[in-house]
């Protein structure tokens, strides 16, 4: 009987803290606006944040290793590659979805400069501290 019951506490558990987790989501959108900032960076600090914690506290020895809560966000079933399959549409959806199609095209050579040469001129500039380093061939 106890072996039925873990896995309908653990369910229960992870509806839980995707409650939670969309609590906290409702609270990022008037945060957003309080600070002036967009959403989607309100919602990228929050998830670091939420990530970064228990880390933290299991290097600082605040949170015991049995810890169910910490054991849930440290070894999560869910590999990154899903987070960027799921999670970063949603974002650039939302980005796209508030962006001020007009004020993009005004702001079109800046956005652009940014966007191609910014770009490959930081790509090679990290290439170029990196070569030492890697030790295979620049080219």
């Amino acid at each position: 009987m106890q072996q039925i019951l873990t896995p309908m506490l653990d369910t229960a558990f992870v509806l839980l803290i995707i409650a939670a987790l969309l609590v906290v989501v409702g609270f990022c959108q008037p945060l957003a606006a309080y600070l002036k900032l967009p959403l989607p960076v309100i919602l990228g600090v929050v998830g670091v944040a939420l990530g970064g914690f228990p880390v933290v506290f299991s290097a600082l020895g605040l949170a015991a290793r049995s810890d169910p809560l910490s054991d849930i966000f440290l070894e999560l079933p869910v590999s990154s590659e899903s987070f960027i399959y799921v999670f970063l549409p949603l974002l650039v959806f939302e980005a796209g979805i508030v962006t001020d199609v007009r004020r993009t095209l005004d702001d079109a050579a800046p956005i652009l400069l940014l966007a191609i040469v910014a770009t490959l001129i930081t790509t090679g500039i990290i290439a170029l501290a990196l070569w030492p380093l890697a030790g295979v061939p620049l080219v």
